[in-house]
């Protein structure tokens, strides 16, 4: 799961895990959630409408939504699909009112993201799921770093029987969410819905049934 695996799938348009509409769950759940004056990181966003609607819902006076994307050709097909007049103000900094992308990798090892933080709320639908096992401490020690006392994340994942076939997205069990995060957030599962694998590659390999997880994670301290 190298920058050039992703960087092929997005120059070749193989992007399924981008979806034509905000997330069920977010809408669900984001709005008791997300205050009006939350900083809120969006990291690994590709062009995720989602960022619309956390824009909507972060928009106090210091409110801000702020994606994290390595890939160029993702940020700016993100404000030209969306209609968004934005100013590229340089070192991969995209803004476009309280929305701001980065254009960078979020998982080098000296990553230069402190600047970003610190964020009151974490959303990561299609972040944690996309990364294989030897990334995602990185990540998550990231992650962690950049949360206030206090943040909330909400977090969804994908459970299924991986032994049939290969992420991504990766099949992340409680104990790997647990793993990554109970030393420095609280955990609650929120919502777990069962349904058909949508990517024909699962059915083909066998797997019947994928489950959909959402967690809300609490920053201690």
């Amino acid at each position: 799961m190298k920058q050039n695996f992703w960087q092929e799938r997005w120059e070749t348009g193989r992007t399924a895990f981008h979806q034509s509409d905000v997330h069920p769950m977010l809408r669900e759940h984001a709005p008791e959630l997300v205050r009006p004056d939350d900083r809120v990181l969006v990291p690994l966003c590709g062009k995720s409408l989602d960022l619309m609607y956390l824009a909507q819902l972060a928009r106090g006076s210091e409110g801000a939504v702020l994606g994290v994307e390595f890939i160029e050709q993702a940020v700016r097909e993100f404000f030209t699909e969306n209609a968004l007049e934005y100013e590229d103000q340089g070192d991969g900094r995209f803004v476009s009112g309280n929305v701001e992308m980065y254009c960078r990798d979020f998982l080098s090892p000296g990553a230069e993201i402190a600047d970003l933080g610190p964020v009151n709320f974490i959303y990561d639908r299609a972040a944690l799921v996309a990364l294989s096992d030897d990334t995602r401490e990185t990540y998550a020690r990231h992650v962690t770093s950049l949360a206030a006392p206090g943040a909330l994340m909400f977090l969804v994942t994908f459970e299924y029987d991986q032994s049939k076939v290969g992420g991504p997205p990766f099949s992340i069990a409680p104990d790997i969410v647990h793993g990554l995060y109970a030393k420095h957030f609280t955990i609650e599962e929120r919502v777990r819905e069962a349904q058909p694998p949508l990517n024909p590659r699962f059915t083909e390999g066998g797997v019947q049934s994928v489950s959909e997880v959402a967690y809300v994670l609490r920053r201690k301290g």
